[in-house]
């Protein structure tokens, strides 16, 4: 078709079943150890077509995973100290068939494959109630994620290329260390944590010309997240929330992080407040505040940058047993007027993808169990 006559929307058709079995016993061989062991199954079956056209955009995928994987918990001073360590072991194919690209990559050949990847996982941690009202925890774990293959897949565009052979299709292992505290005394609950996340070959999202692709990097993410619920006797609570996010990227290929992920990639530093109370028998409303806060990127166009907003919403439930849960939810309250994070933070400049956010907007909901 001539440039600019043919605009087409993807469709994502996938199947996906599995299985799990997991066998948990306490006081395993001696008092206060417990053992968990199981294996998880997955089999997913996934492509992606143009449904103007009827093109076949990405190919039908199937990725067969399981893993099998042993956790253990001892628990010592009268279960004050508690100590976990644990192992999973990935195993995963991903079948993919020949196919040819689409005109716009191309019409390039993709020579198939059944790349298989083993990788074994560990994890320790460790949580200590320092006293009634304080507990201590640190842990690390390792990660393992396949990266998004439909974006990387339907971005081929030069020859000679097979499934084995690509290394964007390599996993993504990430090692994630997360230390923290929680603090409890009468109706005051009080948390924080700090997580950090590093992986040589992470994911990154890139848009060319209106096209996600996916792009390789060495990738590190770190974060802050702190809460505070008071609950008083009256049954009204309260509650503050904050948490701030940043990832740095490998731009250069030298090693080390130097850029900012953009806004496709890492969420924004908000803070969420929050009030709820019972307004009469069977009635209780809430009031929720979220302030998204402003963000600019290093390494990023300045027209990227994010200028924050600030949104309310209110919820008034009605609950009781013969008649169920009636819920009235309004977001929005104010109907405020603001330019998404998404659209703000793009990393490509097209109109018909600037979007402002939604007004106000009411939401009847109603749940009876039976």
């Amino acid at each position: 078709a001539p440039s600019g006559t043919l605009f087409d929307q993807s469709a994502l058709n996938s199947e996906k079943y599995g299985a799990k079995l997991t066998y948990v016993r306490d006081n395993t061989l001696w008092q206060g150890l417990q053992v968990a062991t199981g294996v998880d199954y997955l089999r997913d079956k996934t492509f992606q077509d143009l449904a103007q056209t009827g093109r076949i955009w990405v190919p039908e995928m199937v990725y067969k995973g399981w893993a099998p994987f042993l956790q253990l918990e001892q628990r010592l001073f009268d279960d004050r100290l508690r100590v976990s360590l644990g192992a999973r072991m990935e195993n995963v194919e991903l079948d993919v068939p020949s196919f040819t690209t689409v005109a716009g990559a191309n019409n390039t050949f993709v020579e198939g494959g059944a790349p298989t990847f083993d990788e074994t996982l560990g994890n320790v941690g460790v949580v200590f109630d320092l006293t009634e009202e304080l507990t201590l925890f640190a842990s690390y774990s390792e990660g393992f994620t396949m990266p998004d293959a439909g974006l990387i897949l339907r971005a081929v565009n030069t020859p000679n290329q097979s499934i084995d052979s690509l290394i964007d299709l390599q996993p993504i292992v990430a090692d994630n260390v997360e230390l923290g505290a929680n603090f409890r005394r009468g109706g005051l609950d009080l948390a924080a944590s700090y997580f950090w996340s590093d992986s040589d070959l992470g994911s990154r999202i890139l848009v060319v010309g209106g096209i996600g692709q996916l792009t390789r990097q060495k990738t590190e993410i770190e974060g802050l997240e702190i809460s505070a619920n008071y609950h008083f006797n009256s049954g009204i609570s309260t509650g503050l929330g904050y948490s701030q996010l940043k990832g740095r990227f490998d731009s250069d290929g030298d090693g080390s992080v130097d850029k900012d992920l953009d806004g496709r990639n890492i969420a924004p530093d908000r803070i969420n407040l929050y009030i709820e109370a019972p307004l009469a028998a069977n009635w209780s409303g809430r009031l929720q505040a979220s302030s998204l806060l402003d963000r600019d990127f290093d390494g990023g166009l300045p027209e990227h940058d994010f200028d924050g907003y600030d949104l309310i919403d209110a919820i008034v439930t009605y609950e009781e047993k013969t008649v169920g849960k009636l819920t009235l939810g309004i977001e929005n309250l104010l109907n405020e007027e603001y330019i998404t994070y998404y659209s703000q933070t793009l990393t490509y400049v097209n109109d018909n993808t600037y979007f402002a956010g939604r007004g106000r907007a009411i939401n009847l909901g109603w749940t009876k169990a039976f």
